[in-house]
């Protein structure tokens, strides 16, 4: 039987690039490579049999005092040094990548989150579906969604990984257990200080009393992924928020911008792909659009349903009312959002306490905010003129 080639797959793309030649590299590569090559050299010097757990060792470290290597390598990792030296023909230039290999991750579409957050929805209703059911009923429409937007096939995942995101969601775990494992799947994107996708943002008001601040009502703006269902940022403000706070949850403030007596609870040190907004006009004021283009951010305008999803499980209102919390102070009211934003950090490390959230946020720092060609200037686009 002649198999059907859904997906020709072009053989050159698949081929690995030819490595640079030596003289195409800095002196700190060459350098780089030279020490690889001394490692792999001894130990294909040592006598066959001879690859024990004392031989290997003793080779490696005569390398390492000799290159003066703080720490020398594992055979595991000299071994894919060798190998890499084969399947490049024997050039040392092969060895100068400091890059390691790292599986490919799937990266699904944005709005397969919210699929799931529906069908684990349905879950709590009585008498509750089998999971089979949630996942063949998700399942069907995530291939409607993917043929009405046109989206890759490798951007919908298969019926076990649904299935799995779905129980996830129906079974959260308690902080502090060992159970996060099972949602480690659910922020692998944030694990590596990649981008987000896309963010919806949400508004909430509340009916609080804050004499200090004279007062009656707080507004809080959240921005949820709209994948992982995490909560990446969250500010309280006492005036209604507008395009410029949106930009503020992720630390883009224009010079021009007032200060805000509560501020943010959660700042997002990262950018995403794309914004969901609401269609009130305070978030599409020009200053805005030309901050978020330069930003290289996709402003996207849906109803106030879609964005008022925002909350991770419950509002902010809601989970107040059932912890029967009395907030009379403006510390008081941040130091809630601090506890209502953390119960909903799934994947809490025993170990040290960090979530993936945590864990994406130390990521991000290690590269510079990404800016679009329209931001030559230093200060943000849209603020005064005599900043």
């Amino acid at each position: 039987m002649t198999q059907l080639e859904l997906f020709p797959v072009q053989s050159d793309s698949l081929a690995p690039a030819d490595p640079p030649a030596l003289s195409e590299l800095t002196e700190a590569q060459r350098a780089r490579a030279g020490r690889r090559l001394a490692y792999v050299q001894a130990l294909e010097g040592l006598p066959a049999g001879a690859c024990g757990a004392d031989a290997v060792p003793a080779a490696f470290a005569a390398v390492g005092r000799e290159v003066d290597d703080v720490k020398w390598p594992s055979l595991r990792q000299v071994r894919r040094w060798q190998r890499l030296l084969r399947t490049s023909g024997g050039q040392v230039a092969a060895l100068a990548d400091r890059r390691r290999s790292v599986p490919a991750r799937p990266r699904w579409a944005a709005w397969i989150g919210s699929v799931a957050d529906e069908a684990a929805a349905q879950a709590r209703l009585r008498p509750a579906p089998s999971l089979s059911l949630l996942t063949q009923a998700a399942l069907q429409r995530c291939r409607e969604e993917a043929l009405a937007r046109g989206c890759a096939p490798d951007q919908v995942p298969a019926p076990g990984t649904l299935r799995r995101m779905i129980r996830a969601r129906m079974r959260p775990p308690a902080r502090g257990s060992a159970a996060p494992a099972r949602q480690v799947f659910r922020f692998l994107h944030m694990s590596s200080g990649h981008p987000l996708g896309e963010v919806v943002v949400g508004e909430e008001t509340l009916d609080i009393a804050l004499p200090e601040l004279d007062t009656d009502r707080v507004h809080l703006l959240t921005a949820r992924d709209a994948y992982s269902g995490v909560t990446v940022a969250a500010r309280l403000s006492t005036t209604e928020p507008d395009g410029d706070a949106v930009l503020g949850l992720f630390g883009a403030r224009p010079a021009a911008a007032t200060p805000e007596p509560l501020g943010v609870a959660r700042l997002c040190l990262g950018l995403p792909d794309a914004l969901l907004l609401d269609h009130a006009p305070r978030f599409r004021s020009e200053s805005v659009l030309r901050s978020a283009a330069a930003l290289g951010i996709e402003l996207r305008f849906g109803p106030a349903a879609s964005a008022g999803g925002a909350a991770p499980a419950a509002g902010l209102g809601q989970w107040l009312a059932a912890t029967g919390a009395a907030v009379a102070t403006a510390d008081g009211l941040m130091a809630a959002v601090q506890d209502w934003l953390s119960q909903h950090d799934l994947g809490r490390s025993r170990r040290d306490g960090r979530t993936p959230l945590d864990r994406w946020q130390e990521g991000v720092t290690r590269y510079p905010i990404r800016l679009g060609a329209a931001a030559a200037p230093a200060r943000m686009p849209g603020a005064g003129a005599g900043a």
